[in-house]
């Protein structure tokens, strides 16, 4: 499905998601506190055709969709922000002396993960300080592999789009729930889910206060022990109030969390939706079932331009 630009010439960013359920390409125009749609495309694949054990294996198949969807959308050179999937990528925090200069705190980062990430030259690193909350700076960072970084953003330019800025899926969700929500004095659960993976962050509008991710299951045994898994992990914050749980991500999977999960929880669970907040002037060009399916694209077109993009 390929839509044309609705009322703007380009968009100030785009937000690609590339999943093994398809590619959806979404593009927004803030107007005062309300985000107008300008771009919508979506396509669907055979998951094997492009993905191989969980991540995108077949490069050449990639580009010809992008490419595909490029020429039909009329938006060769516009910027994109992307997304790397919480398994693909190392998410941790540390502990640093308040002060140090970024360089000295990715020497840090560097240091930490010797013992997981040997060759850590190899890898690309991303980081940003947490609110402090004693002596030492905590320090919250992201680690790719660069070579499928590498690959990566070849593809999508080689497609046409210029990539600008590459976020992580539960950052791109999270965005969207502090945009949707009021969040500022509350904790929220999301329980994420694609083709392959289950995460669940604990979070409020400061702070990520646990995140973990499990693989999908494959039997209803198998389904079970993944929930007394989320219950055990929650049970760890059982200081900490709840106040719902938000769902997303692949529908039936979703189904299955939320009837087993539902007797082992006090607080309500809720499915993320965004169609009342997808303003356009044309009301069926976005029904609520599709819009389920752009939760992160939207996240990653809600991102702020660089400052030193042009």
């Amino acid at each position: 499905m390929f839509a044309k630009s609705l009322f703007f010439a380009r968009p100030q960013l785009l937000g690609l998601d590339i999943q093994a359920s398809g590619i959806r390409l979404l593009g927004l125009k803030k107007h005062e506190n309300q985000y107008l749609l300008q771009h919508l495309s979506s396509h669907h694949f055979d998951i094997q055709s492009i993905f191989v054990e969980n991540k995108i294996k077949h490069w050449d198949v990639l580009l010809t969709l992008l490419t595909d969807i490029v020429q039909a959308l009329q938006i060769k050179g516009a910027p994109v922000a992307i997304q790397l999937p919480l398994h693909l990528v190392s998410l941790e925090r540390i502990s640093v002396a308040v002060g140090l200069s970024e360089r000295a705190i990715e020497a840090e980062i560097r240091a930490a993960i010797h013992k997981d990430w040997p060759d850590s030259e190899a890898l690309c690193l991303d980081f940003f300080c947490l609110p402090r909350k004693n002596a030492l700076e905590e320090v919250m960072f992201v680690a790719s592999k660069a070579e499928y970084l590498s690959l990566y953003l070849n593809c999508i330019h080689a497609a046409g789009l210029k990539v600008c800025i590459v976020d992580i899926d539960i950052f791109t969700l999270l965005r969207v729930i502090n945009y949707l929500y009021s969040c500022a004095t509350e904790n929220n659960l999301l329980i994420y889910t694609n083709n392959f993976f289950v995460s669940i962050v604990l979070f409020n509008a400061k702070n990520i206060l646990f995140f973990e991710y499990w693989e999908v299951a494959q039997s209803c045994a198998a389904w079970q022990q993944l929930i007394q898994k989320i219950n055990v992990s929650l049970m760890a914050f059982s200081q900490v109030h709840i106040t719902r749980g938000i769902l997303c991500g692949e529908a039936d999977n979703l189904m299955i969390i939320g009837e087993l999960l539902k007797p082992l929880i006090n607080f309500n669970l809720e499915h993320l939706n965004i169609d009342q907040y997808i303003h356009n002037q044309q009301s069926a060009f976005i029904d609520a079932q599709q819009s389920q399916l752009f939760h992160i694209a939207y996240g990653l077109a809600m991102r702020e331009m660089p400052l030193w993009w042009k």
